[in-house]
Order: C-alpha cells, then structure tokens, then sequence
C-alpha cells in the first residue's frame, strides 16, 4: 500500500513541477 502511495505522491510531484508533461504512460 505505501508503494501504491509514493507513487501517486511522487506523480503529483512531477504534475506540480512540469505540468506540461503530461502522463508518462
């Protein structure tokens, strides 16, 4: 479950920083 976590909060570190990314996926 923290795995599942980290991942949506490091996502949403990378949307905050470059929101013009876009999804990876």
């Amino acid at each position: 479950m923290m795995r599942h976590l980290v991942t949506q909060y490091y996502r949403h570190l990378c949307d905050l920083l470059d929101p013009n990314a876009g999804n990876p996926e």
